[in-house]
This record gives C-alpha cells, sequence and structure tokens, in this order.
C-alpha cells in the first residue's frame, strides 16, 4: 500500500550496564539508518521510518530504565513506564 509507514526504531545506550553497550548499539544504529535510507531511495520512496529511541533516552535514563532505580539488579535495561512514554513520543515524533 502506497500511504503505508513502517516504523523501526534503533536501540538506546545503557548507562551501568555491566558491559558497555555503545561499542555495539552505535554500529547498529548506523546499519539502521543506512539500510532504511537505502530501501527509501530505492523501493519505499521515503514510507520507512527511524524512531530515534537512542535521543529520546540519552543523557537522561534517571527513573527511565530500571538499571538506573536502586536496589535494581545489574540486568534490567527494560524501560520503566516514563521510560516508555520517552520512548512512545519518539514515534510520535518520527513523522
Amino acid at each position: 500500500m502506497p500511504a503505508t509507514r513502517i516504523y523501526v526504531s534503533n536501540l538506546y545506550d545503557i548507562e551501568g550496564f555491566p558491559i558497555p553497550t555503545e561499542q555495539l548499539v552505535g554500529p547498529f544504529n548506523q546499519i539502521v539508518s543506512g539500510a532504511a535510507a537505502s530501501i527509501n531511495a530505492t523501493v519505499c520512496g521515503g514510507r520507512i521510518k527511524v524512531v530515534d529511541a537512542h535521543s529520546a533516552l540519552a543523557g537522561s535514563q534517571q527513573g527511565q530504565l530500571l538499571i538506573s532505580r536502586p536496589g535494581a539488579a545489574q540486568f534490567e535495561p527494560h524501560p520503566t513506564n516514563a521510560g516508555h512514554a520517552a520512548i512512545a513520543q519518539a514515534f510520535v515524533d518520527a513523522k
């Protein structure tokens, strides 16, 4: 369908995670962005939108990820309600 849009989210870094995430997240996000741009240019005519979850959670993860909460397990990178709200806003902004 010509009017259909596909939304693809990039990944966010996880501050405080026992394994550094920046070395994987950055290249992954570049691949997502490049693939979307290539497919948009050759097949979809701009219908694939990359949602910038990375920027939505960058530098302000206090309270947005479970890992940032006092007493949280070190392997809890999942968003809290506040984190989900920030990601949802990134989807809205990806028009």
